[in-house]
């Protein structure tokens, strides 16, 4: 996986790709491979490759909500939002539960009036999940009700301090509306827990150029990426 984010950084397409293929050969359940050459193939302009790439992956994991989550935003960027509602729809019937999922469904692919019905449908579907805790605390936010947003992060947090979106999340709400006691205490708490996952976290924390910074480091990274 390294060594073809290395070539990637090195703008030597051909060997990301040829190493991207051998590692998804070698290791077929790998989800970070897959989307590592998917993205490849799309920031190439390939489209049709990366959805014939994504198709080989959902084939060797079948239920995985980051690969359906991933083919779906290739068609939302491609323009083919009714392909990707069609996508989201299936997605969703065959795995209710996401948090992930509807979360893009909530922040992409609906009008932004349907986002706090969607999300209490969606605390219905989904057992805790802290993904789906930040999308309501996002549209809190978006509101300006900023205690409630805020509540909704910690209760993120409380749910699973291992993933690291959330902390990247909470700290740009709080870059905005905290005080500097409060994003020093944010960054000291996710230091001490030195979380792990999460989309955005792990795509930053695993970059060869990160290798050697530090939690806090990453977290600023991480926020400064977010798009809200």
């Amino acid at each position: 996986m390294m060594k073809g984010q290395i070539y990637e950084d090195m703008g030597k397409v051909a060997q990301a790709r040829e190493a991207y293929g051998t590692g998804v050969k070698a290791v077929p359940p790998s989800v970070p491979l897959w989307l590592l050459y998917s993205r490849l193939e799309e920031r190439s302009g390939n489209v049709v490759k990366a959805r014939s790439v994504l198709d080989r992956a959902r084939q060797a994991v079948p239920k995985s909500p980051e690969l359906w989550c991933e083919l779906i935003r290739v068609e939302r960027r491609a323009g083919n939002l009714a392909q990707a509602k069609n996508l989201m729809a299936t997605a969703l019937r065959q795995m209710p539960k996401s948090g992930l999922l509807w979360s893009e469904r909530i922040w992409h692919l609906e009008p932004r009036t349907q986002r706090k019905p969607l999300s209490l449908e969606a605390i219905k579907q989904v057992d805790n999940d802290p993904g789906l805790f930040v999308a309501v605390a996002r549209i809190f936010w978006g509101e300006r009700k900023l205690e409630r947003a805020q509540s909704w992060f910690e209760k993120a947090l409380v749910l699973d301090a291992d993933a690291g979106d959330s902390w990247a999340w909470y700290y740009r709400f709080l870059m905005q509306h905290g005080t500097d006691e409060k994003r020093a205490d944010v960054v000291a708490k996710c230091v001490s827990n030195d979380p792990r996952h999460g989309e955005h976290w792990q795509a930053i924390a695993k970059d060869p150029r990160n290798a050697r910074k530090s939690v806090e480091e990453v977290l600023k990274l991480v926020a400064a990426s977010l798009q809200n």
